[in-house]
């Protein structure tokens, strides 16, 4: 047995290429939004949104439906940056521009999520009364 923690790992398959892991990564998906939409409802949200069983699962519906399109504007915003922008940022050997165009992604996508959540899912802009 060797002292390496890492020894015989280079041999071992990827288990985001399986089945396995790419279910694994669809189910730590679903379950990060439904942990979000929780958060929402809970706290960030609290005082908007009808009472009721039925007003509850559409705001988890529209919910899932923002959270998509946050993930598309995401993976695009992503794109574009990376691959259209013509840009090297190395340092210490490392092009951290690929860091840059995730954060980018991930901010528009944040900003995305957070702008529709308010608008449709819980809709903060209707007057109550």
């Amino acid at each position: 047995m060797s002292g390496d923690p890492s020894a015989g790992l280079e041999d071992a398959p990827d288990r985001s290429e399986t089945a396995d892991g790419r279910l694994a990564s669809l189910l730590s998906g679903v379950r990060a939004i439904l942990v979000m939409f929780a958060v929402n409802e809970r706290w960030t949200f609290a005082d908007h949104g009808a009472a009721g069983e039925r007003s509850l699962l559409g705001r988890l519906a529209r919910s899932h439906g923002v959270r998509a399109a946050g993930s598309l504007t995401q993976f695009l915003v992503f794109v574009a940056v990376f691959r259209g922008v013509a840009v090297s940022l190395p340092v210490a050997g490392v092009d951290l521009w690929l860091l840059v165009a995730k954060g980018a992604g991930i901010g528009v996508g944040m900003l995305v999520n957070y702008v529709f959540e308010s608008l449709f899912t819980w809709r903060v802009h209707h007057d109550e009364g």
